[in-house]
Order: structure tokens, then C-alpha cells, then sequence
């Protein structure tokens, strides 16, 4: 590494160089060119904009600039996410208002408004397929669900931003309630194909036509919109480790592959099995399947 007196000396004859206009030979280099050859890594030349060799393309160039003060190398601190916690928190503040809400008014009211079945579409109500979305009546199915959202949905608000994560958000629940009325249809459909007999067949199918819908369960709830969000981080992250029922590490991947074998298996048992719609949870997580599916891949289709 050359000195400071070295290198205001080699200035100084560089400068009288060109004062003098001295001129480089064939046979032998000038002053000026030697110099910036000897101080084309760093030195008092280079700060004077001298072009230099960049070692990663292998091209000169001018706009060299020395490398910051050590106080100043590490990047500054990123800022905080205030944009995607804003969404976040108002998706939660919704859903928080309607488990209110439930508590509050009137339950038919609720009930008509925010419940999504056969029945609710078929009578008009097809508002529902998207209030539902944002409908709790218990604490534990409230609180289960928003802590999913935002464990999960922070990374990805991060990354693709809050107007993303909201659509998201949508099309999970929206998924989530047209699967849960297409699969209560097919298991009415099912159950009156088991019926033998003309009698009993014509029977059962006047009453599964006419009456049948109101007798499948409505369903409520943010599972299917957060499994969307679930699924989704489980493919952009993969490897992130979470942590079952607070104390069991796992890898994210195998979280969300547990969940999914849940849904499925719970799907199998039909409308009788539990009260809890897992097709709806299958229809969400097929939404971020599809997101992902079309991030991967989507350049390939758009070409």
C-alpha cells in the first residue's frame, strides 16, 4: 500500500507532466499513465474521478467512487412493515367486529348476513360467500384463526405487499365458501343415490330437492381465507421452522402438509363426521396452491 507521501509525490509528477505536456512514447509510458495504472485500486487519483478497472465485469469506467467510512459499510436498519401490519391488523379489527356483532344484534339478522349454505345462495344472498369469510361466533375459533393470519401473513405482506395480501385473503374465503356449498351438494347427491327403491328413491329425491339444503350445516369462519395465507408461506418458505402448539418444532413444510392431511381425511367422513368444514379449509388452500403455482410457473403460460 503506497503512503501519503508517495502518493503526493507521484500527483505532483503527474500534474507537472502535464504541465509540461509531456507525451507518451511508443517505447516508453508516460508519467501519467503509469500512475494511474499504480493507483487504479484505490489511492488520490481514483478520488479525482481517474477511470478504473472494475474487477467483477473487466471494463474501465468513470464513475468510481471510493468505498465509504467502516461506520457507514452496514447497510441501515430496514424499516418496519407498517404498511402490511396495518392490514393485518385492520383484517383482525374486522373480523373482531363482527364476532361483536354476534354478541350484540340480532342473531337472525347474523344469522342471515353471515352464514353461508345452499340455502343463503339459492334465497339471493350471495353476500354471504364473502361476509362469512369475516364471521366468528366463538372466542377459541376467533383466536385461533387471527394468530394464524398474522404469524403467517406477515412474511408475505412483507414480500408482496398489504394490496396482495388482502386479495389473497378474499380469494381464500370466497374459495373456501363456493367449495363448502359444491361439496354439501355432491354429498346430498351422494346420500340419495344410496336410497333403493322406487318408492323410497322418489321420495328421498323430492326431499333432497326441495327441501334438502336447509338441512345441510352453514359455516362460518376465516379458516378457509387463512389457510390460503398457510399454504402459501408453507411454499415461499419451506424450510422456516414453526412451532406446533407453541413447543413442538417443525419444518414449515411438514406443518402444512400435516393440516392438509387433516382437511382431506376429515373430508372423507362426509357431512356427519365433524363439525368442522374441511372441504372449505381444502377449497382456501387450494387459492394459495394456485398463487404459487402461477408464480413458479406463470412466466411459462404468459410467454
Amino acid at each position: 500500500m503506497a503512503t501519503s507521501a508517495g502518493s503526493a509525490h507521484v500527483s505532483s509528477s503527474a500534474a507537472a507532466a502535464l504541465r509540461s505536456g509531456a507525451v507518451a512514447s511508443a517505447s516508453a509510458p508516460s508519467v501519467v499513465a503509469r500512475d494511474l495504472r499504480c493507483f487504479k485500486d484505490g489511492g488520490s487519483l481514483l478520488r479525482h474521478g481517474a477511470p478504473s478497472r472494475s474487477r467483477r465485469f473487466g471494463y474501465y469506467r468513470n464513475d468510481y467512487r471510493p468505498p465509504p467510512p467502516n461506520n457507514y459499510r452496514r447497510a441501515p436498519p430496514a424499516l418496519p412493515n407498517m404498511e402490511g401490519e396495518r392490514m393485518l391488523w385492520s383484517i383482525m379489527g374486522a373480523n373482531a367486529f363482527v364476532f361483536a356483532c354476534w354478541h350484540a344484534l340480532d342473531p337472525r339478522l347474523m344469522q342471515q348476513n353471515f352464514l353461508v349454505s345452499e340455502e343463503s345462495v339459492y334465497a339471493g344472498r350471495v353476500h354471504t360467500i364473502v361476509t362469512s369469510a369475516f364471521s366468528h361466533y366463538n372466542l377459541g375459533h376467533l383466536g385461533a384463526n387471527m394468530l394464524a393470519l398474522y404469524y403467517f401473513g406477515r412474511d408475505l405482506s412483507r414480500i408482496f405487499g398489504p394490496k396482495y395480501l388482502l386479495n389473497l385473503y378474499l380469494a381464500g374465503g370466497v374459495a373456501a365458501s363456493v367449495t363448502h356449498v359444491a361439496w354439501c351438494r355432491w354429498e346430498r347427491e351422494r346420500r340419495q343415490s344410496r336410497r333403493r327403491g322406487f318408492i323410497s328413491q322418489r321420495a328421498g329425491r323430492w326431499m333432497e330437492n326441495t327441501a334438502g339444503y336447509l338441512t345441510t350445516p352453514p359455516a362460518l369462519g376465516a379458516s378457509g381465507a387463512v389457510n390460503a395465507i398457510v399454504l402459501l408461506n408453507a411454499l415461499v418458505f419451506p424450510t422456516n421452522t414453526i412451532y406446533l402448539n407453541f413447543f413442538i418444532p417443525m419444518p414449515n413444510w411438514l406443518f402444512a402438509a400435516l393440516f392438509l392431511s387433516r382437511d382431506l381425511y376429515g373430508a372423507q367422513l362426509g357431512l356427519g363426521g365433524s363439525s368442522t368444514g374441511h372441504a372449505a379449509h381444502l377449497g382456501g388452500a387450494g387459492v394459495g396452491a394456485a398463487a404459487w403455482a402461477w408464480m413458479r410457473f406463470g412466466r411459462f403460460i404468459r410467454r
